[in-house]
C-alpha cells in the first residue's frame, strides 16, 4: 500500500493551549475558530486547503462553536467598564479577550493591572498565563509565550494546563516540520491529561499523515465523534480495507455536512476504486467541483479522477463490444 501523503495537517489547538520552548516558526500561523479544515485522500496523492491552525473556544471543551461571540463581547464591555475591577473580573476579562482575539496590547494592559492588583507576577494563575500565551502566540510575540508556557509544560499542577502547554509545544514543532518531536509532546500532553481533546486529534491526524492507519484509528476513536473526526476516519477505514465502514461514514458525514468538498472527493474515491460505481463517483466529483474553496490542487485532483472514470467507462464499453 502506498502511504498517504498529506500536504496539509489540521492541528486542533484548545483555546488555552499554545506556545512552546521550541524554536520560533518561520511564519506566524493563521488562526481560525472554524473546524472546517480538509484532508483529501488518494492512492498516490493528497491535497489540502491551506495552513490554518485551528483552535476552539472555551476552557474545557473541544469545538465550542456554539459560544455566542455577541455574548462574549457584551461581557467584555461590561467588565471593561468597571472602575474598580476585582482579581476575578480581570482574570475573566483576559480570558474573554483572548478567546475573542482582541489586540494583544489590550490583553497585556489588563494583565499588568492584574499583576499590580495581586502585587506581583507570581500570583497570576496558570489559567491566565495560558490565556496570555495564546494571545502572544497569535500575535507573533513568541518570547512572551515561551516565558509563561515553558514552566507550565513541565511543572503546572493543573493537569489540563500542563496538557495544554505540552500540546502547544507539539503544535509549534509541527509548524516547523519536526513531526517526531511534535508526536512526543502530543503524547506528553495525553500523559498529563488522558484523553485531552486537542492532543488526541493532533496525534491522530499526525499518525494519519504518515500512513500509520491502525494507530490513527486507535487514537481518533478516543476523540468526540463529529463530522470532522468521521471524515478523517473515512480515509483510515478505506486504507485498512474496511470499505463498508468507510461507505457508512461517507453517508453519515455528508448527511451532516452536505457541502464539504473533502468528504465528497474522498467518498468518490471509494466509489471509484473500491465499489466500481463510476456513476456515483462521477456525481460526487461533479458536486465537489461546484463547491468553492480548496484552490487549484483540489480542482486538479477532481479533474484527474474524472479523467480516470472516463477511461474506465470507455474500456468497459470497449470490452463489452468485443464480447
Amino acid at each position: 500500500m502506498i502511504w498517504l501523503r498529506l500536504v496539509y495537517l489540521c492541528c486542533l489547538l484548545l483555546c488555552l493551549s499554545c506556545s512552546t520552548t521550541a524554536k520560533k516558526p518561520k511564519s506566524t500561523a493563521d488562526f481560525s475558530n472554524s473546524d472546517d479544515d480538509n484532508f483529501a485522500d488518494d492512492d498516490t496523492e493528497s491535497y489540502g486547503s491551506g495552513s490554518t491552525l485551528v483552535m476552539s473556544l472555551g476552557r474545557n471543551s473541544y469545538m465550542s462553536s456554539k459560544v455566542s461571540m455577541t455574548k462574549i463581547n457584551s461581557q467584555i464591555d461590561r467588565l471593561s467598564s468597571k472602575q474598580k475591577p476585582t482579581i476575578k473580573d480581570l482574570e475573566k476579562l483576559i480570558h474573554l479577550q483572548a478567546v475573542s482575539r482582541q489586540p494583544f496590547w489590550e490583553i497585556w494592559q489588563n494583565a499588568q493591572k492584574l499583576s499590580r492588583l495581586i502585587q506581583g507576577n507570581r500570583g497570576v494563575s496558570d489559567n491566565v498565563k495560558l490565556d496570555l500565551s495564546m494571545a502572544a502566540l497569535r500575535s507573533g510575540k513568541y518570547a512572551i509565550a515561551e516565558y509563561f508556557l515553558g514552566p507550565l509544560a513541565s511543572s503546572s499542577r493543573i493537569a489540563r494546563v500542563k496538557a495544554g502547554a505540552n500540546n502547544a509545544i507539539g503544535v509549534m514543532y509541527l509548524l516547523e516540520g519536526k513531526h517526531q518531536e511534535a508526536s512526543i509532546y502530543f503524547k506528553k500532553a495525553l500523559g498529563a491529561s488522558a484523553g485531552y481533546p486537542p492532543s488526541v486529534l493532533n496525534l491522530g491526524l499526525l499518525q494519519l499523515r504518515f500512513g500509520d492507519f491502525a494507530n490513527a484509528r486507535r487514537t481518533l476513536n478516543r476523540a468526540t465523534a463529529n463530522w470532522f473526526v468521521n471524515s478523517s476516519m473515512i480515509i483510515i477505514e478505506r486504507h485498512l480495507g474496511k470499505i463498508s465502514q468507510a461507505s457508512a461514514l461517507c453517508n453519515r458525514v455528508m448527511a451532516k455536512k452536505a457541502n464539504d468538498k473533502m468528504t465528497k472527493v474522498n467518498c468518490a474515491i471509494i466509489e471509484l476504486k473500491e465499489n466500481k460505481n463510476y456513476k456515483k463517483a462521477r456525481k460526487l466529483l461533479q458536486d465537489a467541483a461546484k463547491i468553492s474553496g480548496g484552490g487549484g490542487n483540489w480542482e486538479n485532483m477532481i479533474y484527474k479522477l474524472l479523467e480516470e472514470i472516463d477511461n474506465k467507462e470507455f474500456n468497459k464499453q470497449l470490452q463489452a463490444s468485443v464480447e
